[in-house]
């Protein structure tokens, strides 16, 4: 029923009374939506969990992040830099679920045509929906990441990125 198109550093995480995403999906068509978007930023590694950043830290307080062999990728990477919900949202990063039953195309973050949008102004009245000469999706949602779900987009930094980490993400990460 629902279609995605995510990256192999991107993991969907269920929130609140959810425990799977099959669950998030069947609240989803109950309520009829058709496309659902993720906020996204890339999460920052947890501190504790790499290895000894004094390792490869340089001068201007970057290093080098490093994934000890006895961790994984997503369990090092997986602080977000921003409390829910989001406000400093990358929306050119947003990714989407979508039906795929009324998604015809869908390019990499963006449902391009749908059931909807391939109507004329007639069929469009007549599906009860709202008519635009300037298509606009209506049957969008934009997730509730405290109580709905999450993208955690677990993406790797270089050292340049690192700049000011030390100030950021201190709850799981004893400095």
């Amino acid at each position: 029923r629902w279609l995605g198109s995510f990256d192999t550093d991107e993991y969907l995480v269920p929130m609140g009374d959810f425990k799977s995403m099959g669950e998030v999906a069947d609240e989803l068509d109950e309520t009829g939506v058709k496309v659902a978007v993720f906020k996204s930023s890339p999460a920052k590694p947890r501190l504790n969990l790499l290895e000894n950043p004094s390792k490869t830290e340089k001068s201007d307080g970057t290093f080098t992040p490093t994934v000890p062999a006895d961790e994984t990728f997503l369990h090092t990477y997986n602080c977000n830099w921003e409390q829910f919900p989001r406000k400093n949202d990358l929306s050119h990063r947003r990714k989407q679920m979508y039906r795929a039953d009324y998604v015809k195309l869908h390019y990499v973050h963006y449902s391009t045509i749908t059931v909807v949008s391939q109507m004329a102004e007639k069929e469009t009245i007549a599906a009860k929906e709202s008519w635009l000469h300037r298509y606009v999706e209506r049957h969008v949602h934009e997730f509730d990441e405290k109580n709905e779900a999450t993208m955690l987009h677990t993406k790797t930094k270089v050292a340049k990125n690192t700049i000011m980490w030390k100030t950021r993400c201190r709850q799981s990460s004893p400095l």
